[in-house]
C-alpha cells in the first residue's frame, strides 16, 4: 500500500505509471506539470485533492549533509503552503496508495486531463496558477469580476481560457508578469476587498 519515489520524478509520469500498475490515489497528478519535492514543498493539488492527502514522509539531506527523514505529523501542510525547513533538499518520498482497477484509473486520469485541456491555456506559456483561492472564493473569478481580462504589460496578458493564468506571448520579461500581476491584486483590491496571495514564487 507504499509507493516511494524519488523527489526529482515528474508527477504526470508518476500518476500515469500507477494507474498503468493497478495502483490509486495519486492520480490527481496527472494535471500538475512539476516534481514531486516541488509539489510536496508548496503542497500542490488538482481536482479537489492535494499532495498532503496521500504524503506520509519525506527524506531529505540538510544542510550538514545529514540524511533526515520528516514524517509529515511534524509539519504544517495547508493550502499551497508548508514549514518544512527551508535549507532542506528532499530527495524522496513515501505515499499511501490502495488497489485499484487498471482500466478505471487509467480513464480517471483522462477525464482528469481532457477537464484540464477545456479549462485551463495548457498549450501557451504560463507559470500556472498565478495566485491562490483566498478562503470562500474562486480566484479566476475575482480576476475576471475585476474586470482584469484584458490587461497587458509588455509581453504578458491575461488567458481568454482561465483569468488566474498570465500568459507570455513570447516576449515577457518577468518584471512584466510581476506587474501585471500587482495591477490584478490592486484592482481585485478595490472591488471586492479581497488581499489575493501568489501562488507563484517571486525570487
Amino acid at each position: 500500500n507504499y509507493v516511494k519515489v524519488g523527489a526529482g520524478f515528474n508527477c504526470i509520469k508518476l500518476a500515469r505509471n500507477l494507474a498503468v500498475l493497478g495502483i490509486k490515489g495519486l492520480e490527481f497528478f496527472s494535471g500538475i506539470p512539476g516534481t514531486i519535492g516541488g509539489a510536496i514543498k508548496m503542497n500542490a493539488g488538482a481536482y479537489n485533492s492535494q499532495t498532503s492527502d496521500r504524503l506520509v514522509s519525506v527524506s531529505s539531506i540538510d544542510k550538514n549533509g545529514r540524511v533526515r527523514k520528516l514524517d509529515i505529523q511534524d509539519y504544517v501542510m495547508e493550502y499551497r503552503k508548508t514549514n518544512f525547513p527551508k535549507d532542506h533538499i528532499f530527495f524522496e518520498a513515501l505515499f499511501y496508495c490502495e488497489k485499484g482497477k487498471k482500466e478505471e484509473l487509467i480513464n480517471k486520469i483522462a477525464d482528469l486531463n481532457q477537464r484540464r485541456r477545456i479549462t485551463q491555456p495548457i498549450k501557451d506559456n504560463t507559470g500556472g496558477s498565478t495566485f491562490k483561492n483566498p478562503k470562500n472564493y474562486k480566484a479566476w473569478k475575482l480576476i475576471k469580476d475585476s474586470g482584469c481580462d484584458n490587461l497587458k504589460v509588455g509581453g504578458a496578458h491575461i488567458s481568454k481560457v482561465h483569468s488566474n493564468f498570465i500568459v507570455n506571448d513570447g516576449s515577457a520579461s518577468s518584471n512584466d508578469i510581476e506587474e501585471l500581476g500587482q495591477e490584478i491584486k490592486r484592482r481585485v483590491k478595490n472591488k471586492f476587498g479581497v488581499n489575493l496571495e501568489w501562488e507563484i514564487n517571486i525570487i
